[in-house]
């Protein structure tokens, strides 16, 4: 055992700092992913609102309950197949009022909002889930 220790000061102080470095790196760089990886889910979250309001800001009512959106949107993910960028507009009862484009290629999960009741208090907050399309491709959805 005596032969591990260094004798000299400096060789203990290198033998600390480095056990110290040693056992704080792998910490250290834990919570630097998982503190990217929140910024970068948060920063796609905020996207998704914007896009959310701009959908909304082309939307007209045609008529009382009649809602209109373009077929073909400003943001061109919208209108390219297997782009990434998806829309659905459903309707309180779940029937889908309306698709980008880019919908076409894939088979987008139903409307998991299941009544305007479920959401009640909530109506207004965007609630952000992940699933995972048949294809394995991840989708962030903003409902």
């Amino acid at each position: 055992m005596d032969g591990l220790i260094p004798k000299s000061l400096t060789g203990r102080l290198m033998l600390v700092a480095s056990t110290v470095v040693i056992l704080f790196l792998p910490f250290a760089g834990l919570i630097i992913e998982r503190a990217y990886t929140a910024s970068l889910d948060s920063r796609l979250e905020e996207q998704l609102k914007i896009q959310t309001y701009s959908l909304m800001g082309l939307a007209d009512e045609l008529e009382l309950g009649v809602l209109w959106l373009p077929e073909a949107l400003p943001d061109e993910r919208f209108n390219q197949l297997a782009s990434g960028r998806y829309a659905q507009l459903f309707a309180q009862n779940g029937d889908v009022l309306w698709r980008s484009l880019s919908v076409a290629s894939i088979d987008l999960p139903e409307n998991t909002v299941s009544s305007i009741d479920t959401i009640g208090e909530q109506l207004g907050e965007f609630q952000f889930n992940r699933v995972t399309l048949s294809s394995n491709e991840p989708l962030l959805l903003a409902e």
